[in-house]
């Protein structure tokens, strides 16, 4: 077989080219959807999320308990 090389990985010898040609890079990237990066304000850090409030416990709510005995 002709193509047997395809299959087992081995590199195509010489003078052999593919049934395809490969793929042209577009010559224009399009943008990507994200918006660029704002630089941070004198405010905010330049990396990492944004200051958030301090993580507060809700009050311990009464629990009901069985009477012993």
């Amino acid at each position: 077989m002709s193509n047997m090389w395809m299959r087992t990985g081995q590199r195509a010898p010489r003078g052999a080219e593919p049934d395809t040609p490969p793929p042209e890079p577009p010559t224009e990237i399009p943008p990507p959807d994200t918006p660029p990066e704002v630089p941070p304000g004198p405010d905010e850090t330049p990396s990492g999320p944004p200051p958030e409030v301090p993580y507060e416990p809700p009050p311990e709510l009464p629990q009901e308990t069985p009477p012993e005995g």
